[in-house]
């Protein structure tokens, strides 16, 4: 019986189209490891903090291997203090040991968002 191993590490990124939309983000724990076995599903969870002064809207996703790693809520709202589970499942086809970082966005909430735009 193989058995498979996904270690997750949490990555936090700050992403701002510009300084001034900054929002702050902690998240806990900072390292996740998921095992399963072939075919079946890993389930884990992780939590968002909101340490800011700002309401902030979220974005979490896998860098990586977005076929077999599912993030819910993938994009969430939080209140200045405010904090949020996110559930993490992942199912791999194969056995094998897996590493990767999820990310974790974070702007003020009615901030531009960063894009491309014709005019």
């Amino acid at each position: 019986m193989k058995t498979l191993t996904a270690i997750i590490f949490l990555t936090i990124i700050a992403f701002i189209p510009l300084i001034g939309y900054a929002v702050g983000v902690s998240v806990s724990p900072a390292t996740l490891r998921m095992e399963t076995r072939v075919g079946k599903e890993a389930i884990a969870r992780f939590t968002v903090w909101n340490p800011s002064k700002e309401v902030g809207l979220f974005s979490a996703y896998p860098e990586e291997f977005e076929e077999f790693i599912t993030l819910i809520p993938s994009s969430f709202v939080l209140e200045s203090g405010e904090k949020r589970e996110v559930l993490v499942t992942g199912k791999r086809r194969e056995a094998g040991i897996v590493r990767t970082a999820i990310a974790i966005e974070g702007r003020m909430l009615g901030a531009p968002a960063l894009g491309v735009g014709g005019g």
